[in-house]
């Protein structure tokens, strides 16, 4: 499972895990104070805001190379690109100055990150585990290009590919479809497949033409069989393959810089 779908939105798993454990943490704190353990809501707040600040900034630094080239993109925290470890770390550290002369407090507010972490790793094993483990491989569904050659995704198999599941109407598609193209000319060795979903020829082509892209490889599956295939929660959603065919990684949602690169140098080192 790669997204849990709440009414009209979908969230990626991860993120949905994070955002339970986040509220468990803080519903906790939260009770405890009820119970008469004062500053503990306000600690709690102040722990979580700590928290994903410096899960962030540890983010961008260990990829500054990354943002160096759209420092600006360092603000597009919808992309996703947080460190746990930083942020845990930081919500630790302040913890622990803050309760430091409160022991018996600092016990309470060790109570509910433990709450936190053990619904985060239930959840993680539960729903992102079973995922992980699994095994996909470049599917043998025939597509055409836009000059009415058919071709499979089977058909690139000993280079890196990068499946796009995409769509003109799809504003997150849009937005990274230029980075995708960029990385597609830095990235010589990897094939990029922009799998158009559901769209006729038509649309497609002028979609393009009015935004002045230039994809080498844009595949019409106008019954969105891939994205059944691979159970995409929504678009875009990107997969990487290694060169033996096998699925190394896979994102929901828009790709930032850092995040597009940490997926293709893990494929072409597998």
């Amino acid at each position: 499972m790669d997204a849990v779908q709440l009414g009209p939105f979908v969230l990626g798993t991860e993120r949905f895990i994070v955002a339970v454990a986040l509220v468990v943490f803080s519903v906790i704190a939260w009770l405890l104070e009820r119970r008469g353990t004062k500053g503990l809501a306000d600690w709690s707040f102040n722990t979580v805001l700590i928290g994903l600040i410096a899960a962030r900034i540890v983010y961008l630094l260990t990829h500054l190379r990354a943002y160096a080239v759209d420092p600006l993109s360092a603000f597009y925290v919808w992309q996703g690109g947080f460190s746990l470890l930083g942020g845990v770390v930081a919500a630790l550290g302040y913890t622990i100055f803050h309760y430091r002369r409160v022991p018996a407090t600092l016990r309470q507010a060790v109570l509910s990150g433990f709450a936190a972490a053990v619904v985060w790793g239930a959840m993680h094993l539960f729903l992102v585990a079973p995922t992980t483990r699994s095994t996909a491989s470049l599917p043998d569904t025939p597509l055409l290009t836009l000059s009415g050659e058919t071709v499979t995704p089977s058909d690139f198999a000993g280079k890196v590919v990068v499946v796009n599941l995409w769509a003109s109407w799809c504003g997150p598609c849009r937005r990274e479809l230029p980075l995708l193209q960029e990385m597609a000319r830095e990235w010589p060795e990897a094939v990029f497949l922009f799998a158009s979903q559901g769209e006729s020829q038509e649309r497609v082509e002028g979609y393009l033409q009015r935004r002045g892209l230039e994809l080498e490889w844009v595949l019409l599956d106008f019954e969105s069989e891939l994205g059944r295939t691979f159970r995409s929660s929504g678009l875009p959603t990107t997969l990487f393959f290694d060169r033996q065919g096998e699925l190394s990684d896979r994102h929901l949602g828009e790709l930032s810089r850092a995040r597009l690169l940490e997926s293709l140098t893990s494929a072409a080192g597998s």
